[in-house]
């Protein structure tokens, strides 16, 4: 139970009166999670469950990105974010245990993703390399345990997401392009506790495209106790690897509060 559902009606104008989705008759496609209370299209109060974009530059937004932050993949919790191909290609029941074709997990048990405790998305569609597709994703874990850490958080870039397939698991370098994690435990990269999007994309240089990466993470302790810190890096589609935001190599500058409880990021 509560695994979820998530439907496609094609040429919905052509429906009419009262249509039950218990009926296969009520519905194009209709996706179910793999598992008990997977919650698929749930993000609880961090929006973007479900995505439709064009990945593949063909001129239509037809493919989905579903996303399940109690998804139990590999431990209790990862969550997951699965792909779903030219969606207007499939019909009836399609299940995610294997429905898919790409899905990353997060890395570790009860991170969550791309659960980002009501800072806006958690799942972004860009284009970082101005190719003139947003095939780019851009997906928040505040609650991972990155790099051995304890709800640090992290942010993952994963370039040009047509070109995966199968299963990625984002403990490994191999399933995404650049990955931001907290500089302490419980950093909760990402967080603005409620106060706007956690990572934003942004022009700030002046070039083409928008590929300067601005992280909140507001109940971070830099100097005082839960002070918070912003971090900007800029030309996030040069990077690659691990960047540990402990580090001052790891990002092009770092604000944050004043105080102890100012919570920078958060109002």
């Amino acid at each position: 139970s509560s695994s979820g559902s998530v439907y496609l009606i094609k040429d919905a104008a052509s429906y009419s009166g009262l249509l039950p989705t218990s009926s296969t008759s009520s519905y194009s496609v209709r996706f179910t999670g793999a598992s008990s209370l997977d919650g698929i299209g749930s993000v609880t109060e961090s929006k973007n469950g479900v995505l439709l974009a064009d990945i593949d530059g063909n001129g239509y937004a037809n493919d989905l990105f579903i996303a399940a932050y109690a998804a139990d993949i590999f431990a209790t919790d990862t969550g997951a974010v699965y792909l779903i191909k030219d969606i207007d290609k499939k019909s009836g029941d399609i299940s995610l245990a294997a429905g898919f074709d790409a899905r990353w997990s997060g890395g570790a048990i009860s991170d969550t993703l791309p659960y980002t405790n009501s800072s806006e998305q958690g799942l972004h569609l860009v284009d970082v390399d101005g190719n003139g597709i947003a095939n780019d994703l851009l997906l928040v874990s505040v609650n991972a345990d990155a790099n051995s850490g304890s709800n640090n958080g992290a942010v993952y870039l994963i370039k040009d997401v047509n070109s995966y397939s199968g299963s990625n698991i984002l403990n490994s370098t191999s399933s995404y392009s650049a990955r931001w994690f907290g500089a302490s435990a419980s950093d909760f990269l990402g967080s603005t506790v409620g106060s706007g999007s956690g990572a934003q994309l942004v022009n700030l240089d002046g070039n083409i495209v928008a590929n300067d990466l601005i992280l909140h993470s507001a109940l971070a302790s830099v100097d005082q106790t839960e002070d918070g810190v912003l971090y900007v890096i800029y030309d996030i589609n040069t990077l690659s690897g691990d960047y540990n935001l402990a580090h001052s190599t790891s990002y092009s500058l770092r604000v944050h509060g004043g105080l102890a409880g100012d919570n920078l990021g958060s109002t």
